[in-house]
């Protein structure tokens, strides 16, 4: 899992669904990359409204080092870029606990169908 905050939230979410594990027979490595954009800009030309975008590539191997499942998951959250600092960094943290949430969703159903295809 990536390190810092965004690393601490995605494995949480990813926990929350699969459950934890002491001895797992499988280790998922995942690698984050964000970026904030502008989406609105106000009459006045300030920045109205930003898009949290995040992609997630992932990995699912089993205990031999095989991969079983793999691939990239990308989604964004817009959030409020006008009121005051507190605000808006309110609504900053929020988006990215929103786009956390949907990218261990979107990890979780693409390992699931892995899992439900026949093997070749």
């Amino acid at each position: 899992m990536p390190d810092g905050s965004d690393g601490y939230e995605l494995r949480r979410e990813l926990e929350d669904r699969f459950g934890h594990s002491e001895s797992p027979a499988y280790w998922l490595t995942v690698t984050l990359a964000a970026t904030d954009v502008q989406a609105a800009v106000a009459p006045d030309t300030s920045i109205a409204r930003r898009n949290l975008e995040m992609t997630a590539d992932y990995i699912l191997r089993d205990g031999a080092g095989n991969s079983v499942s793999g691939g990239t998951v990308s989604t964004f959250a817009g959030y409020s870029n006008t009121g005051t600092t507190v605000s808006i960094r309110a609504a900053e943290r929020d988006s990215r606990a929103r786009v956390l949430a949907a990218l261990a969703e979107l990890i979780v159903a693409r390992i699931n169908s892995d899992a439900a295809r026949p093997p070749r």
